[in-house]
């Protein structure tokens, strides 16, 4: 699964790796607020790809009216 849209330093790639895991778990976990929190993180620096936010793990978070317009937000965002 490609989270990125560039390459970054090896630390970075952990630490949203992790924040990835940790918004798939959540959501998965019915703990809305916190698969969003995490996913806003991501996309805040960048690296929230479209492909991660359609991903099963986020099944339950669909029809969500703030995790959709993320989606929707990430969907706009140019490719860096």
């Amino acid at each position: 699964l490609s989270i990125y849209t560039e390459k970054v330093a090896p630390d970075h790639y952990i630490i949203a790796i992790n924040r990835f895991y940790l918004a798939s778990s959540a959501a998965m976990l019915g703990q809305t607020e916190r698969a969003l929190a995490a996913l806003r993180s991501i996309h805040a620096e960048g690296k929230l790809t479209l492909e991660a936010m359609e991903s099963e793990n986020f099944v339950n978070l669909r029809g969500n009216p703030e995790f959709d317009a993320l989606t929707e937000e990430v969907r706009q965002t140019p490719e860096r």
